[in-house]
This record gives structure tokens, C-alpha cells and sequence, in this order.
């Protein structure tokens, strides 16, 4: 869970740059902060919010058949 929040805190630092630099690209032309919130919602297509809901539903199916599974006995999944 700490490695993936991890990723999830470093990609989003990932996006603001990026937004960031596309709006100094842009040479702040119009509206800057306008400017750098539609690329930061254009960006966030690349960053799914649903990583994280995905990746905690996957540990759920998992643990659930690790303790329906027959064939190991007294096993017991901390997730």
C-alpha cells in the first residue's frame, strides 16, 4: 500500500509539472491559472482516479479466494 501511494503522490507531482510547463509554454497567454487548470483536467485522463479503487478491489477478490480455497488449510489473508 506505501509503494502505491508512493507512485500515486509522485505521478501527480508528474502532472502539475507538466501543466505547469504547458502553460509557460504558452507564455501565460489569456487567462494563466484558467489555462493551467484545463490542462491539468486534460492530463488527468493520462492518471486514471480510479487506479487506486481498481487496485483495492483486486486485494479484495484476492483474499476472498485465498480463503475460500480448499486446498490450503488455516491460511488467512491480512487484506
Amino acid at each position: 500500500d506505501e509503494e502505491v501511494n508512493v507512485i500515486t503522490i509522485l505521478l501527480c507531482v508528474v502532472q502539475l509539472i507538466i501543466a505547469a510547463l504547458l502553460t509557460v509554454g504558452g507564455l501565460f497567454k489569456g487567462i494563466w491559472w484558467l489555462n493551467f487548470f484545463r490542462f491539468i483536467i486534460l492530463i488527468a485522463g493520462i492518471i486514471p482516479i480510479s487506479m487506486r479503487v481498481n487496485l483495492d478491489f483486486a486485494k479484495l477478490v484476492y483474499a476472498y479466494s485465498i480463503m475460500k480455497d480448499t486446498s490450503i488449510t488455516g491460511c488467512t489473508a491480512r487484506n
